[in-house]
């Protein structure tokens, strides 16, 4: 009898632990998808927001760290922000985000041209802000932390 049982609670935990646990899917970043553009612009997030650190230092020297392998990454990006591919296909159907393409690459030039000044910095940060407004409201709050304060 004892024994019956014995193999009858090893079936039942056999049973159990062969069951596939569900797996739960992360929540895409992006939730009109991958484009192009939007891995673009998680790159540049993430340069930018290095760039920010970089900034911050107490001892930070624009000339020593101009030719940085991230202000490379960001001058190689905003090249490409015009032909990458979006999301939506409406964004590019006017001029309107090609003008604010314009206006995010020459602050960029404005911000490693001139030593790389905080409100040079700043200036470009409110360029993708002003952008954001227009298309994709969602990423203003995390736009808005590489502000420096």
């Amino acid at each position: 009898m004892l024994s019956r049982i014995f193999i009858f609670l090893i079936l039942i935990c056999t049973s159990f632990s062969c069951q596939e646990t569900e797996r739960k899917t992360p929540k895409p970043l992006n939730p009109n998808g991958d484009s192009e553009l939007a891995l673009l612009m998680r790159e540049l997030q993430t340069n930018t927001s290095i760039i920010k650190n970089e900034i911050e230092k107490v001892n930070f020297d624009p000339s020593e760290n101009s030719n940085n392998e991230y202000f490379a990454k960001l001058i190689e990006s905003r090249h490409k922000l015009i032909e990458a591919e979006p999301s939506d296909k409406n964004l590019k159907s006017t001029n309107t985000y090609s003008n604010f393409v314009k206006m995010y690459n020459y602050s960029v030039s404005n911000f490693l041209d001139n030593n790389i000044k905080t409100n040079n910095y700043n200036n470009m940060i409110n360029n993708c802000i002003s952008c954001h407004q227009q298309f994709c409201l969602g990423t203003i709050a995390t736009i808005n932390k590489l502000k420096i304060k």
